[in-house]
């Protein structure tokens, strides 16, 4: 694909927009054809006699003053080599084109555009966060592709972040469109959507970030299809002021700060020992979707850990239990194992210890042996163990996706005997497992042949990406355990959901239910699921254990 990219000034460049140069750069599948730079910088002394005439003043200095501080809690930066990018960019051709200024954006003259075709190419990528009009919208194949930091449906201008932790939305969501002559945002091409922080600069990192991912799934889809569907923007229910007035952002300053305050004291009270917000087991008999969740037996951890992640395996008439059992002291996981027996646990040894995290231990038999597949992300690699004495002796069988970090991969064989591999992957530079899903085809455990599914990743959303739990068949259903993550809680609640289509085309999922953290008191949040013929086990978070 010929893929012109427009911006304003490369030194303004913020670390996601070179990430996406970046990988256009070092992509195959794609040339830079062209810079489009525009020549409508405003001087240092028209930004200054623009911010005198503006309202509110007062309120944008404290504004900069309280980003200041959150850039320092929360530092944003340059994750590439911003030298390498500049020199391969110099290379490229580079026309600068004059834009006129109204009230919804810039327009850019036909001349302009006249010249853009010359170079006939099938997209352009705008960095930056303003409207553009005029004939330039048609000068390629597919137009020009923008992001939008937000929910379109929801959020019209402000801070990246910001308004949707004042509105206490669950969730910040990022638009990709089609730009069209319409002053707000086009033809909406895909959303993503991410958790939010009480910090409305890492909020504003994290959706930044990850929008780079959702841009290059669909550049990808359409460079593989040579086709894009547009859904045209719903009318947003209410409008948002570019700048909070004093009211608003003192509003915010309350709940940043006594958010931040909580965060420290929670981190005193794990330095003396001990557990807000631990993690624990609960153990029942029958299906989770007809079962009364109250009376599930919790499984209390021993001191100073927490126990998350449950998986049980029958052997030899004996349901073992494999699990995380986190420790406050090394702040590192193990994986740890038990005889479950009438919602109680007994011979509790650990049976697998590094010197790195573990934890997510899924369990797997593929014909006469038993694998383990643990999350070990901060290895860079996916591991997967072979059990040479279950259940407690495992030996290193197979790795693959060196260098990449993987968490919670959960390994799935279709009735057409397809083995499937469904995995959360983090990119740098912040590394959120929480809302991308990806799906490999593999040959088998020894990882010999690794297809990546054609949509990866198949879901950007964190409210269903994150895997949370081993697929299982109910009746002729298959469900997969996703966690909710939303309200800046990890792991809030648990969805079940059908597995309506997969094959390396097509992946499709419909919701059942979502199991919220309101079913025993004390819990606030559960987060992963095992269910089997005899009954399940899933993990809940306590305000105190």
């Amino acid at each position: 694909m010929k893929i012109g990219i427009l911006y304003k000034d490369f030194n303004l460049l913020q670390n996601w927009e070179l990430r996406i140069i970046n990988e256009l750069i070092n992509n195959s599948s794609y040339s830079i054809s062209l810079i489009i730079t525009e020549s409508r910088n405003v001087s240092r002394k028209e930004r200054i006699f623009q911010f005198l005439k503006a309202k509110n003043k007062f309120t944008k200095i404290i504004f900069l003053l309280q980003s200041l501080v959150e850039k320092k809690v929360y530092p944003h930066k340059i994750s590439v080599n911003k030298e390498i990018i500049e020199g391969h960019l110099i290379q490229i051709d580079a026309i600068n084109l004059y834009a006129d200024r109204n009230e919804f954006g810039d327009i850019f003259s036909e001349n302009g555009s006249e010249k853009i075709k010359t170079y006939d190419l099938d997209l352009i990528i705008k960095l930056g966060s303003d409207f553009i009009q005029g004939e330039i919208l048609n000068s390629t194949k597919h137009g020009i592709w923008g992001l939008y930091h937000a929910d379109s449906n929801v959020i019209r201008e402000g801070p990246v972040g910001f308004w949707e932790i004042l509105q206490n939305q669950p969730v910040i969501g990022v638009t990709l469109y089609k730009l069209t002559e319409e002053p707000e945002v086009g033809a909406v091409i895909d959303k993503g959507f991410y958790n939010r922080h009480w910090s409305f600069i890492q909020s504003r990192n994290i959706v930044w970030e990850n929008s780079v991912n959702l841009l290059f799934k669909n550049i990808n889809y359409l460079n593989t299809y040579n086709y894009i569907t547009y859904k045209q923007t719903e009318a947003c229910p209410k409008q948002t002021n570019s700048v909070p007035d004093l009211k608003w952002f003192l509003k915010y300053l309350l709940f940043f700060y006594r958010r931040s305050l909580k965060k420290i004291v929670k981190g005193l009270l794990i330095k003396f020992g001990l557990r807000p917000e631990g993690w624990a087991i609960l153990s029942s008999k029958g299906n989770i979707l007809t079962s009364d969740l109250s009376g599930c037996e919790l499984i209390k951890p021993n001191k100073n850990h927490f126990w998350a992640d449950p998986f049980t395996f029958k052997y030899k008439n004996e349901n073992h239990l494999f699990f995380k059992n986190y420790s406050y002291k090394t702040q590192k996981g193990k994986i740890t194992t038990g005889v479950l027996e009438n919602n109680k646990i007994s011979m509790v040894k650990d049976v697998l210890v590094r010197d790195y995290h573990l934890s997510y231990p899924f369990i797997v038999q593929e014909n006469d042996d038993i694998f383990m597949i643990p999350e070990a992300g901060q290895n860079m690699r996916l591991e997967i163990y072979k059990s040479t004495e279950f259940p407690l002796k495992w030996e290193l069988y197979s790795t693959g996706f060196e260098g990449v970090s993987l968490v919670d991969t959960t390994v799935y064989t279709d009735s057409n005997n397809d083995v499937w591999l469904f995995t959360n992957k983090g990119t740098p530079p912040l590394n959120d497992f929480g809302s991308e899903l990806y799906i490999y085809k593999i040959d088998s455990l020894k990882l010999n042949k690794i297809i990546p599914h054609k949509k990866n990743p198949v879901i950007i959303d964190c409210r269903y990406g994150r895997n949370a739990g081993p697929i299982y068949k109910d009746g002729d259903k298959i469900i997969r355990p996703s966690q909710n993550i939303i309200n800046e809680t990890y792991g809030y609640g648990i969805n079940l959901s059908i597995i309506k289509k997969l094959t390396i085309d097509e992946y499709e999922e419909e919701l059942i239910t979502t199991i919220k953290p309101d079913f025993k008191k004390g819990l606030i949040a559960t987060h992963h699921l095992c269910q089997t013929e005899e009954g399940f086990v899933i993990d809940g978070s306590y305000k105190y254990l």
